[in-house]
């Protein structure tokens, strides 16, 4: 049996078949908690939740500036500080994510594929975050 982990609520919220909230946990085998928790860093947006400014990410703003790899470095270094500042149970650092673009209904979106250690565990892990909207201008 896998030893247990981190266990909340599911991102995106939802409601189960039995009417109660679905929730989602970790094991030192599966990490969907805390992939669910990095989701939902990367898609708040600054003043986003009222009652808790702290939580956002800072790299919306870097989404619409021209795709290159300066522009991208600085989106991996805002990353790990988000990371750093709201996901304490993980590890991060630049060199931990590379960048894909995939076009969705003729938008092109950025991907970040994340290699992060849970520190309850040591172990890593590697989860694919939709970041938004590229741009090639």
């Amino acid at each position: 049996m896998p030893q247990s982990g981190y266990t909340g609520i599911s991102y995106p919220f939802r409601i189960s078949n039995r009417g109660g909230v679905v929730t989602s946990t970790t094991s030192k085998t599966d990490p969907t908690h805390i992939e669910e928790s990095i989701q939902q860093i990367f898609n708040t947006n600054f003043l986003e939740r009222p009652m808790e400014s702290d939580i956002y990410n800072s790299i919306q703003s870097l989404l619409f500036e021209p795709n290159n790899e300066a522009l991208q470095q600085a989106i991996k270094v805002r990353m790990v500080d988000d990371l750093e500042r709201l996901e304490e149970r993980i590890e991060c650092e630049e060199d931990d994510i590379e960048f894909t673009i995939e076009v969705e209904n003729d938008v092109e979106y950025l991907y970040a594929n994340i290699t992060y250690m849970v520190t309850k565990y040591n172990t890593y892990y590697t989860s694919k975050i939709k970041v938004g909207e590229s741009s090639h201008e």
